[in-house]
């Protein structure tokens, strides 16, 4: 970034070097041109700041309940609004929580599949205007695994670590992989569907968008896909997620090692939770002929043990178990250092960005400053006006050396024209009179002779 504010210096030098050599260009205009520079730089720090240092994450857990919400109204702020009846699962992601609206015949499927007993009680998440206003409640007391995730935005270290940006953008033409979201029709932003408000035709409930698949995600990419079930995926997901908040993704190439490190490289080694399992076409035995792994992680042997467990097993559900043992026992988050802004590095592009915004600001705002027309007009009068004083000067000076020349001419040899008291003396003496009264007038004007004439 110290470069960004060194490009920021160039409007106050170019902008002195106007002022000085022009009067169209005011104090005024310098100090607004310069100090616009260096906003239009600080706004740009900012916003690479918040963009490098939050991200978001895939966040996965299990149900622990299901709730009907009977219509009614609720407080929202300082207003009530009616809610519809609805239904919904919540999710414990380890500690955190988030619900999601369902169907109503998926809401009976997991209260059996639950076993709990229908409970009333108030509602934890809202307040309803009427007291007696209650939820029914239905908790998983059988701990059935019913897996599902959620995408959170956080702070993350990742956008402005060493290790990512050493990382080469891979060439266009390998087959890689984009960044699983799991939307059913893929055209939103995963971070837009967390506390979402869900249009009714009686008014809102907040919960997450509609077009959010909350128990099935697109964690398995290339010949994973065949090799792995979906559903234990996401229920491996689900119990790691909840334990350590892990995030697994398996991708299966068809081509050499170098495929998952290109991979690493387009990902930037992942978002903050993940750990990427990437292994290369089966042997003749069925198992991988290599193996992978990135992610962010404290400890780097949870990496080596996963490839070592896809070796030896091979991709399939079988490894599933050993696999989970792995992450909960080892996985542990990265641990970032703090964020120096000042070592923050912008994409290139929008550095030229930056530089195409100040070239076509900076530039029209000294060009407006320089053709102001009253601004011009001011300019050119006091130019004239300096002109004329000039011109007078100058007129004054070769008037003076004319008369220095012609006293010189009347005055007798060792008589200087500077020498006050030899020009009285002569004057006094009535020798050589108008020479000495001519030297006198040029030295202190009329009045210089006046009392010798009186």
């Amino acid at each position: 970034m110290w470069a960004c504010y060194v490009v920021a210096v160039v409007p106050v030098v170019l902008g002195a070097l106007a002022w000085i050599g022009s009067r169209r260009i005011t104090l005024g205009e310098w100090v607004k041109g310069s100090v616009a520079g260096f906003v239009i730089v600080a706004a740009f720090h900012v916003w690479v700041v918040l963009t490098s240092s939050l991200d978001f994450e895939m966040r996965s857990g299990l149900a622990v309940e299901v709730t009907r919400w009977p219509e009614g109204f609720v407080e929202d702020g300082d207003e009530s609004r009616f809610v519809e009846e609805h239904w919904t699962v919540t999710i414990d992601l380890g500690g955190d929580r988030e619900s999601f609206a369902i169907l109503r015949s998926e809401h009976d499927a997991l209260a059996v599949l639950f076993g709990g007993e229908p409970t009333v009680e108030r509602p934890r998440d809202v307040v309803p205007t009427d007291e007696a206003y209650r939820v029914e409640v239905v908790r998983n007391v059988r701990g059935v695994v019913v897996p599902g995730h959620t995408y959170r935005m956080v702070e993350s270290g990742v956008g402005t670590a060493s290790d990512v940006l050493a990382f080469a953008p891979p060439p266009d033409d390998l087959p890689l992989h984009e960044y699983p979201i799991g939307f059913r029709d893929g055209g939103l932003e995963p971070f837009l569907a967390v506390d979402v408000a869900r249009s009714t035709s009686a008014g809102t409930i907040p919960i997450s968008l509609q077009s959010f698949d909350w128990r099935r995600s697109r964690r398995l990419l290339g010949r994973a896909e065949g090799d792995f079930s979906i559903d234990s995926w996401d229920a491996l997901n689900g119990e790691v997620g909840r334990a350590v908040g892990a995030n697994l993704v398996a991708i299966g190439f068809d081509g050499d090692s170098s495929l998952a490190h290109w991979q690493e490289a387009k990902w930037h080694g992942g978002k903050t939770n993940d750990l990427v399992l990437c292994y290369g076409p089966p042997k003749g035995d069925g198992r991988p002929s290599w193996t992978y792994c990135f992610g962010w992680s404290d400890d780097e042997l949870v990496l080596r043990n996963l490839e070592t467990i896809l070796l030896r097993s091979g991709p399939g559900d079988a490894a599933i178990p050993a696999i989970r043992d792995e992450v909960v026992a080892r996985y542990r988050p990265r641990t970032w250092p703090p964020l120096d802004v000042m070592q923050v590095r912008p994409p290139a592009g929008s550095v030229r960005a930056l530089l195409v915004v100040l070239l076509m600001l900076q530039g029209l705002y000294w060009v407006l400053a320089y053709v102001n027309r009253s601004r011009r007009a001011a300019a050119d009068d006091v130019e004239r006006a300096e002109a004329a004083e000039e011109e007078r000067r100058r007129r004054e000076r070769d008037r003076e050396r004319a008369e220095h020349r012609r006293a010189r001419e009347l005055l007798p040899d060792g008589v200087g024209v500077d020498d006050v008291d030899a020009l009285t003396r002569l004057v006094i003496e009535d020798e050589h009179p108008y020479g000495a009264c001519l030297a006198l007038t040029r030295i202190d004007g009329p009045r210089a002779i006046a009392p010798l004439v009186i």
